[in-house]
């Protein structure tokens, strides 16, 4: 009732959601952070908010930083898990895969994120869903800014 339309709720766009999975993992936004920015994965194809990537217009894919507003994390974490299941022409791999013949391994390096693949794909939508509560997490505004200076006294000798 009296919300806009389109309207869906997204649990993991809320805070106890978020609090409750960084309470597990207090460095899982972070390590997720580490597998976009790594140069063998997201950005190697994505534009992350200001940060452009090398090569053909054509193989570009969307800007991730914008992805919290475009897209269901369901269907951000099947993309993610697998491409090609969702649009089978497409250029993105399978960055993060799953051997369920071995479940408990992750699909990427245990050095950029620590976990099994699922709880790789998670850590990469949850970070996704909230980019702009992370990012206003890793900058400070405040140390930035000047105090105001006092206005300088008008001269009295003006109004003669």
């Amino acid at each position: 009732v009296g919300a806009d339309y389109p309207y869906e709720y997204k649990r993991q766009q809320r805070i106890s959601y978020l609090a409750e999975q960084e309470a597990h993992s207090p460095e899982r936004m972070n390590k997720a952070m580490s597998v976009v920015t790594d140069g063998n994965y997201c950005v190697k194809c994505h534009a992350v908010a200001d940060f452009e990537p090398q090569g053909e217009l054509t193989t570009l894919g969307p800007n991730l930083a914008d992805v919290y507003r475009r897209l269901r994390p369901e269907y951000l974490r099947n993309w993610i898990a697998n491409p090609k299941r969702i649009l089978n022409y497409t250029g993105m791999p399978v960055n993060i895969p799953y051997q369920p013949e071995h479940p408990h391994l992750g699909g990427i390096s245990q050095d950029l994120f620590h976990g099994n693949s699922i709880e790789q794909v998670e850590g990469l939508v949850d970070l996704l869903m909230n980019f702009d509560i992370y990012t206003r997490r890793q900058t400070s505004i405040g140390h930035m800014v000047k105090p105001a200076t006092e206005p300088a006294e008008e001269n009295s000798n003006e109004d003669q």
